[in-house]
């Protein structure tokens, strides 16, 4: 699959600051939570804790349940993108928006970087609250990944629609996520957010207008 990203300079640039603090954070959290858990670990269970005050609840949102604290109805919009369901969870998203969040960068700048991840946490955590009926919990940084798939993707588009080139690899790449999704929903036993992961990629595609590139060169 072509993809448009200039690879000049990609081994000698750091990585951003903001990322780099915002998957520390999923770190920091996720080690307490694991370590809360241990058994003989006299510790409280943090896991339940940060679950009850930063997970994104659908019953807290439509009014069924009263948030426990003030803003909590809408501060979960964000929080629940910092909290994940173990170790592999939070390891896996880390590593997605640190190698795309660094390509991304590189096109828009480390702080727009930044807001990009916000944002398409929020439009995850929407997209869930609209089409999931789930009770339970939702978390994880899988809204924010496929947001940094979702505007990658939008530069794929319009690059191949100006040049007049096949759409083939676009649709090839929406179908290949599709498929991983089903996948996983099936492995997990339906224990996928998949609106999540829809409204992510939707605002990171529905976004891509209003970030600025500095560049579109397409390599192999």
């Amino acid at each position: 699959m072509k993809v448009f990203i200039n690879l000049v300079g990609l081994k000698k640039q750091q990585l951003s600051l903001q990322l780099v603090i915002l998957v520390s954070t999923f770190g920091i959290i996720e080690l307490i939570s694991t370590l809360s858990e241990i058994n003989g670990i006299n510790i409280p269970k943090f896991r339940t804790i940060f679950l009850m005050f930063g997970a994104f609840w659908n019953p807290i949102y439509n009014g069924d349940l009263e948030g426990i604290y003030s803003g909590q109805k809408y501060l979960m919009f964000i929080s629940h993108a910092f909290l994940h369901g173990g170790i592999i969870h939070a390891l896996m998203n880390s590593v997605v928006l640190l190698s795309l969040g660094k390509v991304i960068g590189q096109k828009i700048g480390d702080w727009s970087v930044f807001v990009l991840f916000f944002l398409t946490a929020i439009g995850g955590a929407i997209c869930f609250t609209i089409f999931s009926s789930a009770i339970g919990p939702m978390v994880g940084a899988s809204g924010a990944v496929f947001g940094f798939i979702g505007i990658w993707q939008y530069w794929e588009f319009t690059f191949r629609k100006k040049r007049g080139l096949t759409l083939k690899p676009f649709f090839s790449t929406l179908l290949g996520l599709i498929l991983v999704n089903f996948v996983i929903f099936l492995m997990l036993e339906g224990g996928l957010a998949w609106q999540a992961h829809l409204g992510g990629f939707l605002v990171g595609f529905g976004v891509g207008p209003f970030f600025s590139i500095k560049n579109n060169k397409l390599i192999h």
